[in-house]
């Protein structure tokens, strides 16, 4: 008889006592965060417990704001004790929307936040029956989808893994990347993902002990409808460990390089330095002259012979407190187009110059455009001025709408050059109809 209620009590363990830590897990969470916590069933081993199918509710009636598919945790960390191991989370799925009419984890984070000021002075609040070190994390195959309406930021991350081990350090991993910044609700803007970004930093606690290092694998972005940085590759991080040279006042180092379009080659470079405590750095970005045909794949049908068509670029950002500088050039030479558009005959041999100085304030929204200047044999178009983009709304008759009001002064120039040299400064094909004449007298413009 004995032996029979051992055996049964063996055999109801599992079930009993993961029911019991399942429920208390379940109790602690929703209380914490303020919304409903789910467990689906609960299993204890020795000396561990697996909780599935966890569940934080959404708001209403919408989707769960987050889903996970086990929570394997020693009894200590479901259940608010002292404990140290891991924590190992797999199968999540995080759906979080900031903002908007299904905002879903505003409350839970104000309710967070309220939580750390009475907090310890590590800013951890302290478990039942006294402070502890929390327990490290294990996480394998969590899926994210964050999107902030205040800022029209969407993020998509196909699969994140990796440990935090708490006065250790951080490493995690984040595979297929895709994102979006909405500059107007119809959810248009430049676009950004990798294939994959590694994040490590040591750990003082759960606090980072220095910078993080940041590794970027086939990434892209499109600043410009017409502009795709692709195959973005390389390191932001800290100098590594008994490498000598560069600028010692950098604290974290950008060594990036990638192409255009999707184009396999490297065709562009991206070096420079940054310390965020004195909010200050630079980057230097380097197109090396290349003919078009490396990038034959992208270009529209509309540039004639590549290969006689190249390209050399510079560009510089640096960076000093509020202020933003940047200011760069680009030529182009060799250029031939056929587009019915500007012309019924092919343009040839065109050649032409860019050259860019100005300071931006992002805290204000503000650009200060010192000269964008473009220049083809003799003429030359200059623009000058500032835009700045204060709060506000501006409603278009589609329902769509801004949510600044664009503030712009800007003053475009040509210098007075003669006549003559303003047609031959033209190709012929844009002039064809003015050829053989003799001009007189000059031409300017200035148009605010």
């Amino acid at each position: 008889m004995v032996a029979g209620v051992v055996v049964a009590a063996c055999l109801a363990y599992p079930f009993v006592v993961g029911e019991v830590a399942a429920r208390v897990f379940a109790s602690r969470a929703s209380a914490r965060l303020g919304r409903g916590v789910t467990v689906g069933k609960g299993r204890a081993g020795l000396g561990r417990i697996a909780l599935r199918n966890v569940r934080v509710a959404g708001r209403g009636e919408g989707l769960p704001l987050v889903t996970i598919g086990e929570i394997s945790a020693p009894f200590g960390a479901v259940l608010g004790w002292k404990t140290a191991p891991a924590v190992t989370v797999s199968d999540m799925v995080v759906r979080a929307v900031r903002g908007g009419d299904h905002d879903n984890v505003s409350d839970i984070i104000e309710r967070l936040s309220s939580r750390r000021k009475t907090a310890g002075a590590d800013g951890v609040p302290e478990a039942a029956g006294g402070g502890s070190t929390p327990p490290g994390l294990a996480l394998a195959h969590a899926t994210l989808s964050l999107h902030d309406s205040a800022s029209g930021l969407a993020v998509e991350i196909e699969d994140v893994s990796g440990v935090l081990l708490p006065s250790d350090h951080l490493l995690f991993r984040a595979k297929g990347i895709t994102g979006r910044l909405a500059l107007t609700t119809s959810e248009h803007g430049p676009q950004f993902g990798a294939r994959e970004v590694q994040i490590q930093v040591a750990l003082h606690g759960l606090h980072p002990d220095g910078y993080p290092s940041i590794l970027v694998q086939d990434g892209y972005t499109t600043p410009l409808p017409s502009l795709a940085l692709t195959g973005i590759s390389g390191r932001v991080g800290p100098q590594p460990t008994g490498v000598t040279g560069g600028n010692p006042a950098d604290k974290l180092v950008i060594d990036l390089h990638g192409s255009y379009g999707g184009a396999r080659e490297t065709l562009w470079t991206a070096r420079g330095g940054v310390d965020p405590a004195a909010r200050q750095g630079r980057l230097v970005l380097r197109a090396e002259q290349f003919s078009l045909d490396k990038v034959r794949d992208i270009l529209p049908r509309s540039v004639l012979r590549p290969a006689d068509t190249s390209l050399d670029a510079g560009f510089e950002l640096t960076w000093a407190g509020d202020a933003v500088g940047f200011g760069g050039e680009m030529a182009v030479v060799g250029l031939s187009l056929k587009h019915d558009a500007l012309a019924s005959a092919p343009i040839d041999n065109l050649s032409m110059s860019v050259n860019l100085r100005g300071t931006a304030y992002p805290a204000a929204r503000r650009v200060d455009l010192q000269l964008l200047q473009g220049r083809v044999r003799d003429l030359i178009g200059r623009l000058s001025g500032s835009v700045s983009l204060p709060a506000g709304t501006v409603k278009f008759a589609d329902g769509s709408h801004l949510g600044f009001v664009p503030k712009i002064d800007l003053l475009f120039q040509v210098p007075r050059l003669k006549c003559a040299k303003l047609l031959t400064s033209l190709p012929e094909a844009l002039t064809s109809h003015l050829q053989g004449f003799d001009l007189k007298g000059n031409f300017e413009a200035k148009i605010g």
